[in-house]
């Protein structure tokens, strides 16, 4: 009687550190798979970031004086971030410009007054010189995380000088971040 409970205590400790590094390694499995995650995520944003100047020197080579996201496609903005609206001024002279934007509610889906809310406009860029390939952030939309999926249209008002210039039409969507990055990281 004496060996059987010598024996089951025994047992009974090999499964407790049995279970013990299990759940150890268990653990470092997962904080493993997360870390690889995140860093490729990291990874792939800093690719996409480093696009950027090929990016400036795409929209400079197809020709007009100023050029803007969402002017050609139909850009995604995160919920839940903030999302610049930036141009590319190609000046062919020193000239200032500023940059007015309309809710164009025609091709909005989401209504107006929601989208004044996350709205923020602005723009004025004084003495810009020829060769500056700099992008200028011309506004921001500022989107809740509870924001409805929709399209947002928006006219770009563009003064030279204190001259009408020219006015764009921005297209945007409303997009969910990444699940997995939104979770993981």
């Amino acid at each position: 009687m004496i060996k059987s409970k010598k024996a089951a205590i025994e047992l009974s400790m090999t499964t407790i550190i049995v279970v013990v590094l299990s759940l150890a390694l268990l653990t470092l499995g997962f904080v493993l798979v997360r870390n690889i995650m995140c860093s490729s995520i990291n990874t792939i944003t800093n690719v996409n970031e480093l696009s950027d100047s090929q990016i400036r020197d795409l929209f400079g080579a197809q020709g007009g004086e100023i050029q803007c996201v969402g002017e050609k496609d139909v850009l995604p903005v995160y919920a839940g971030k903030t999302n610049y609206i930036k141009c590319i001024i190609s000046a062919s002279e020193v000239a200032d410009y500023e940059f007015k934007i309309e809710i164009n509610e025609v091709y909005s889906t989401i209504p107006k007054d929601t989208i004044k809310k996350w709205l923020v406009e602005g723009g004025k860029f004084d003495n810009i010189a020829p060769g500056d390939k700099k992008s200028k952030q011309v506004g921001v939309l500022r989107v809740p995380d509870n924001a409805p999926d929709g399209d947002i249209s928006l006219d770009l008002i563009i003064t030279k000088n204190n001259e009408d210039f020219e006015t764009d039409t921005l297209n945007f969507k409303v997009s969910r971040t990444n699940l997995i990055n939104s979770a993981l990281c």
